[in-house]
């Protein structure tokens, strides 16, 4: 098992291909762009995939920069796993796209999933098309989903494109219900 640190992240991974996690261990920020009035942006979640390129690993999606990305590596449909320490109420799910740059690997369609746990997802409304001139954040509005585990769901690309291309991930709302004991939770995820 390979373990590194890279800008603040973890990764963890079974081997270059198979299986990446990405844990930002702070907790909230003030409101910050692209959403404003969902509540604060929430810092502290783990962020799996469900395949990605060697190259561009899941902390991408996290490091602020968009000039970095995660790239999936393999049939559609594609996810992005969030798993939330706390339950939450969720007040929004941003995604930076650039299609101008991405063409055939920028998604047209977003679906996002909520539970409390991987098994026991819903889908939350009928997702968001993407627009096809759009470089910038995307953000599936909700209106205070609770959950502890959220999914964004890719089920197809521009110009039918196989991998896809996302390259910041920000998530807003508040703590919902806390446990009573705090615990490490990176450690309780693997």
């Amino acid at each position: 098992m390979h373990v590194s640190q890279r800008k603040g992240f973890v990764l963890v991974g079974i081997d270059r291909f198979r299986f990446f996690i990405a844990y930002m261990g702070e907790f909230i920020d003030e409101v910050s762009a692209p959403v404003i009035g969902c509540g604060a942006e929430i810092r502290d979640f783990i962020v799996t995939c469900s395949t990605c390129h060697r190259e561009h690993l899941p902390a991408n999606l996290l490091d602020r920069d968009p000039q970095t990305y995660w790239k999936s590596d393999a049939r559609m449909p594609h996810s992005i796993n969030i798993f939330l320490p706390h339950i939450y109420s969720i007040k929004a799910v941003s995604l930076y796209l650039n299609v101008f740059s991405d063409k055939d690997y920028s998604p047209n369609v977003l679906l996002l999933r909520y539970g409390d746990h991987p098994s026991e997802m819903m889908q939350y409304g009928q997702g968001v098309d993407c627009p096809v001139n759009k470089k910038g954040f995307v953000t599936i509005y909700t209106e205070g989903i609770t959950c502890s585990s959220l999914q964004v769901v890719i089920p197809s690309n521009f110009e039918n494109g196989r991998n896809s291309i996302v390259r910041e991930l920000r998530i807003f709302g508040e703590v919902h219900k806390e446990p009573e004991k705090t615990h490490n939770f990176l450690h309780t995820m693997l």
